[in-house]
This record gives C-alpha cells, structure tokens and sequence, in this order.
C-alpha cells in the first residue's frame, strides 16, 4: 500500500522546488545582465573578496586567483580611488543599507574601463554588519556614449557659436559704418559662408543621425560639371582661409551627378585638411577619371593619423589621438559623411596617412 504524502511533506516539496526555481532565475537574470557577484564577510574582517566566474571575467583575474580589498582598491584609477573605499568602508560600518559606486579601473591589458558596484548589506540578529554582498557590471560603453554626448554638445554648440558671431560682428560693421566701407560685397560673402558653414553643421548632424538609425543618405541627381562645382566650393573656402588650395584635373566632368552630396564630401575632406593640416602647407585637390570610375582625393602635410585609428575614422564622432591632444575642435561626423556619400554614389573613400606622404582622402565612385 502506498501512502499519500501529507500536507507538512507536501508544503516542504513546494518549498524546496522554489528555492531552487529562484536561484535558478537569479543565477539566469544575473548572467544575462553581464553581472558579477561578489561577496566579503566579518570572517576576514571583510579583507578577502569572494567573486563569480563573471566576476572574474570583468576583472582579468586567473581562475583560483585570490582577491582582497587591497587588490581591489589597488586596480582602481587613482582619481576614483578615495570615493570608492569611502563607499566600502561606510557599508562596513552599517551606515547604509544599500551602496554603490562608479569607478574608473585599470584592466590587464592596461586599458581604463568603468566598472558599476552596487549591493548590500547583511546584519546578524544583533544588527552587526557581518557581510557586504553585491554585483558589478562593466558600464564602459555606457560611459563612452555619455562622453560622446557631452563632446558633441560642447563642440556643436562652439561649431555653431563662431560663424554666427562672425555673421553678426560683420554685418554690424556695415550698419555702423554705412559710409565708409570700401568693399561691401567682400564682408557680405564673409556673411554668406559663416552661415553656410552653420547649415553643413546642422546637415551634417541630421545625416549622422539617419546613418547612426540605419538610414541612407537621400540621393537627387542633377545635370552638373565636377570641376566647375569644387572650383566654386575652393572659391569659398578662400574667402575665409587663403589661396592655398590647389586644384589638378583631367578629363570632362559634365554630366548627372549627385551635386548637393559631392560638394558636401568636398567641404568635408577640404575641411579637415585645413583643422588638421599644416597650416603652412598647401592643400592639393585631385580630380580625375580612371577606368569608368571618378577619383577625387584631398591631400594636406602635417601629423600622420596612426594606423590604429584609421580603420575607426569613419564612424561617428570618432577622431584620431593625435587630434583630441592637439586642441583642434571638432565633432567627428565629417568622415561618416563622407563615407556615406561614397557608398550612396556605389563607390568608397580611403585613406592614406604617413610621416613622408602626408593625409590623403580618396573618393572612388562609377561614373
């Protein structure tokens, strides 16, 4: 004879499969979050750290590898350093329930990368502190894309601020000295490009924003000549940086192209020769056809971009090393357009950098 389990048996079953369920769920849910867990107790006067295999991970450490607070503290960046044993020491002391902390930290490989710990704190029945338990999760990217963030705001609103102000100060000029302006037309022009520098800032950003989203640049043929078209972009950019563009061409350059985009590559790559360029050098532009194909290359002297970079410079708000260092503004949204011209024109843009040859952008799309 079999004999029915009773209600208390029952109950234990119940209870013991959800214990189980929920560690499960927890160990899935922490796992699928990219998060470490780590634990430290009174038994070690909360010196040693015990971790998880993703903690681990997040950390570079070998499997077995002991860990201790000093080991912990020793790995963060000096800046972020203090903050985070204050975190620390204020759990120990029981004087939160709950922690966190955001702190910069030196991988193996040498690299910074920003690590998130949060978690709590565990009282015995005499409400003393006996263990501080808690999960870390790697917040780099997330941090990359704030940084990110905050450099287009500071840099946009600086791209935008000066032609504005140089639009402003000219006009007022002539409204102020009517009379005795002798070449009127020269500052209008000054006008005319400072505002036409805003609208390729703000065409620029609206085209990042529909690449970054998936989108494609919106293409509209027109009947146009490729050489009348940069010699008149160059034009522009005489007014405000001197004669010290040079423009080589060959071949015959009528016929239906997409203008509006390939004079904004030209403006682009023009532009970053003259922030990036040596400024005492000239800059030299190339146009040419080539086997049913049209080639246009922008070429200036100066530091060579490193090779580690290149690869990097046509995505969005990504500037070489050398550049962030040197003060220059800008906001890395240039080369993704650029790049996104060529590929609506079924074409490519490359890049050659190096201390003998200098920078060249290349431009290669069907004719």
């Amino acid at each position: 004879m079999i004999s029915k389990p009773g209600r208390s048996e029952c109950s234990s079953s119940r209870s013991q499969h959800e214990q189980v369920f929920t560690r499960e769920w927890l160990d899935l849910a922490v796992k699928s979050a990219g998060l470490g867990a780590w634990s430290s107790g009174i038994e070690s006067n909360f010196q040693e750290i015990f971790y998880t295999e993703k903690y681990r991970e997040l950390w570079k450490l070998n499997p077995g590898d002991r860990w201790t607070r000093e080991m912990w503290l020793g790995r963060i960046y000096s800046p972020d350093r203090e903050s985070a044993r204050r975190t620390m020491d204020a759990a120990i002391a029981g004087e939160a329930e709950d922690f966190g902390a955001e702190y910069r930290c030196f991988a193996e490989n040498g690299y910074i990368h920003w690590h998130k710990s949060w978690g709590k704190v565990i009282r015995d029945a005499d409400s003393r502190v006996i263990r501080i338990t808690g999960v870390l999760s790697d917040i780099t990217d997330r941090k990359e894309i704030e940084d990110e963030r905050n450099q287009l705001i500071a840099t946009l609103t600086h791209d935008i601020r000066n032609p504005l102000a140089a639009a402003r100060a000219n006009v007022e000029l002539v409204e102020r000295f009517p009379d005795r302006i002798s070449d009127r037309n020269l500052i209008l022009d000054r006008v005319v490009m400072s505002i036409a520098r805003v609208d390729r800032i703000v065409q620029d950003l609206l085209d990042s924003s529909r690449i970054r989203a998936g989108g494609a640049i919106p293409i509209l043929m027109s009947q146009g000549n490729l050489k009348a078209l940069i010699e008149d972009t160059l034009k522009d950019f005489s007014v405000q940086y001197g004669d010290r563009f040079n423009l080589e061409t060959s071949g015959d350059f009528q016929g239906q192209w997409f203008c509006a985009g390939i004079r904004r590559a030209v403006e682009n790559l023009v532009m970053n020769a003259v922030k990036y360029g040596d400024p005492k050098k000239p800059i030299c532009i190339v146009l040419k056809k080539e086997a049913g194909h049209v080639l246009m290359s922008v070429k200036n002297e100066g530091a060579p971009i490193p090779p580690e970079m290149q690869q990097h410079l046509f995505e969005s708000f990504k500037r070489a090393k050398g550049t962030e260092e040197s003060g220059v503004v800008g906001w890395g949204l240039g080369l993704t357009v650029v790049k996104a011209v060529a590929q609506a024109l079924n074409g490519h843009v490359t890049v050659m950098s190096g201390d003998e040859i200098g920078t060249t952008f290349t431009i290669e799309f069907p004719t």
